[in-house]
C-alpha cells in the first residue's frame, strides 16, 4: 500500500515528504530513552526538481532543518513555530498543520513555501505526510507593495506611515526612545525662485545626508512636505538634542549646484 502511495505521489506536481517516527537513530546505541527520531521515507519527484533535495541529503528531519534552514536564529524560530502550530492543530483537532517559511533549496536559492503537515496518515503508522506549496513571487509581490506603501517615492526614506508604524511597535514593546524632527528652512522660497525640481532636489540631498548619520536600530522619515522624524531607541532628551545638533551643522554644510548656481541649505530641529 505504502509503495502505491509514493507512486502516486510521484506524479503530484507538488513537492511531497514523507516521514515517519523510529524510536531511535539507526547505528547509534541504545540509551534507553526511547526517544522518537523523525526519519524521512519518500522524497517525490517534485521535491527533488524543485527543492534539489534526496533522500541522501535529508536523511532525518535534523537534516533538514540543517539544510533548510542554515541560520541558527532563523532555524529555531522555525522549529519553535513549527512546534507551536502543530500543538494548536491537535489542540483544535485538526488533521494538518500549516506555516508559511523560507527555505534555503539545494542550488542556494532561498524561497517562500507553504508546508503543510499531515499530522497522521494511515498508510504510514507513526507517519506524516508534508507538502510544499511555492508562493515565493505571491510573497516577494505582497514584501514589495508593503515596501513601497512605507517609502517616500522621492527621497526614498521611510515615509509617515511606515513612521507611525515604527512608533506604534515601540510604544507596544514599552520601548524607551527619543524624537527628532526637522523643518528645511525657507523652502518655499527655493520651490519660487528656483522651481519644484530645486525642491525635489533639496529635499533628497537633506535625507541623504542626514541618512548619512544614521545609527543601526533609528528611523529617518519624511514626515510630511519638508519635515523629516527621526526616531532614536533608547536615547534620552539630551542624547536626541547632540543628534539634532550634529546634523543641523551637517546640513548647514550642505551646498547644493543647481543650474549654474549654488543652493545653501539649512534645517530647524527640536527634540522629544
Amino acid at each position: 500500500l505504502q509503495q502505491i502511495l509514493f507512486r502516486s505521489f510521484d506524479v503530484i506536481p507538488l513537492p511531497i515528504l514523507v516521514s515517519e517516527s523510529v524510536a531511535r537513530r539507526e547505528g547509534l546505541p541504545d540509551t534507553g530513552d526511547n526517544i522518537p527520531v523523525r526519519r524521512h521515507r519518500f522524497l517525490n519527484r517534485a521535491f527533488r526538481e524543485q527543492l534539489g533535495y534526496d533522500l541522501a541529503d535529508l536523511p532525518d528531519m535534523d537534516s533538514w532543518f540543517r539544510l533548510a534552514y542554515p541560520d541558527a536564529t532563523y532555524r529555531s524560530a522555525i522549529i519553535q513555530a513549527w512546534h507551536t502550530e502543530v500543538e494548536r492543530s491537535l489542540q483544535e483537532g485538526r488533521e494538518v498543520a500549516e506555516m508559511p517559511a523560507l527555505i534555503r533549496c539545494k542550488n542556494g536559492q532561498h524561497r517562500w513555501f507553504v508546508v503543510t503537515a499531515q499530522l497522521g496518515a494511515d498508510a504510514i503508522p507513526n507517519g506524516h505526510i508534508v507538502t510544499f506549496r511555492d508562493i515565493h513571487d505571491l510573497q516577494c509581490m505582497v514584501e514589495e507593495v508593503s515596501r513601497l506603501s512605507c517609502t517616500d517615492p522621492l527621497t526614498e526614506l521611510c515615509n509617515r506611515r511606515g513612521a507611525e508604524q515604527q512608533l506604534q511597535s515601540h510604544r507596544m514593546q514599552g520601548d524607551a526612545f527619543a524624537l527628532v524632527l526637522g523643518d528645511i528652512d525657507h523652502f518655499k522660497q527655493i520651490n519660487d525662485r528656483y522651481g519644484h525640481p530645486a525642491g525635489d532636489a533639496a529635499l533628497c540631498a537633506v535625507a541623504e545626508t542626514m541618512t548619512e548619520l544614521l545609527q543601526p536600530g533609528e528611523c529617518l522619515a519624511r514626515w510630511g512636505g519638508e519635515e523629516f522624524l527621526l526616531i532614536l531607541p533608547d536615547h534620552t532628551l539630551d542624547q536626541a538634542a547632540c543628534r539634532a545638533e550634529r546634523l543641523r551643522q551637517q546640513v548647514s554644510e550642505l551646498t547644493m549646484p543647481w543650474q549654474g548656481q549654488t543652493i545653501t541649505l539649512t534645517i530647524s530641529l527640536g527634540c522629544a
